[in-house]
């Protein structure tokens, strides 16, 4: 509202003037019209594209979810962008369709880096990195997901730390990398704590005593082993009573 009241004001204010800030009045007007009749299509697009989300229209809700993405990038809106080109993405992804995913994921991405808004960004490489592990590019996926870890990491957010975590163990798994599986897991243990969860706790002691024992290093991996039991022992099963 404050937004269209000051261009009004500024119009009137060049009326009062002489012909060439006329031009310039009229100019505004139109440039006015132009961005909110954008706007207006750009909100009722993705409003339509979330209806068809909703009911697994995946087709229908892409075409438009890209018609939505044009417009705001003609709207030159960063963030109304990119949370277009993230739903894009998850719709494509729904859609089976990786390709156009990593596309529109790797877009984000690059615009992330753009405005500096580092959790697009890592975001993004999270995404592209379970993806390209779905489509069995082990070295790209496991790039995206450590560099998703690390920004997660710097971003202090432990739970999409931990989802990054559980990705990569597989991938590290597969490709016997086992130096890295035994120090991501201590890292997990960390992680576990914050977030108060002790299945993590187990799993992670489970794949560092895994990762341990691969390396040769018995008593190590059996500690860990031991740690991941103690920690099984000390969840408190609900009673009956309880229940």
């Amino acid at each position: 509202w404050f937004g269209r009241r000051w261009v009004r004001l500024a119009i009137q204010r060049h009326l009062s003037a002489d012909a060439p800030l006329r031009a310039s009045a009229s100019a505004i007007r139109r440039a006015r019209s132009r961005a909110e009749d954008r706007l207006s299509h750009l909100v009722t697009q993705t409003m339509l594209a979330g209806l068809y989300a909703q009911k697994k229209s995946w087709p229908q809700a892409i075409i438009l979810f890209e018609d939505a993405l044009a417009e705001a990038r003609l709207s030159e809106l960063k963030l109304i962008e990119a949370g277009v080109l993230e739903t894009l993405a998850l719709a494509y992804e729904a859609n089976g369709n990786r390709d156009k995913a990593i596309e529109n994921w790797n877009n984000l991405l690059q615009l992330g880096e753009q405005i500096g808004n580092r959790t697009f960004v890592a975001e993004s490489h999270l995404k592209m990195g379970v993806l390209n592990a779905q489509k069995n590019q082990i070295d790209a996926a496991i790039s995206h997901l450590e560099t998703a870890l690390s920004l997660y990491r710097s971003l202090e957010n432990p739970r999409l730390q931990k989802e990054s975590m559980i990705a990569l163990a597989g991938l590290y798994e597969k490709t016997n990398n086992n130096e890295s599986l035994a120090a991501m897991s201590e890292e997990a243990v960390g992680v576990a704590n914050n977030l108060k969860e002790p299945s993590l706790r187990i799993a992670a002691y489970a794949s560092k005593g895994y990762a341990l024992a691969k390396l040769g290093k018995s008593q190590d991996a059996l500690k860990a082993f031991e740690e991941a039991v103690n920690t099984f022992e000390s969840i408190e099963v609900p009673s009956e009573a309880d229940i």
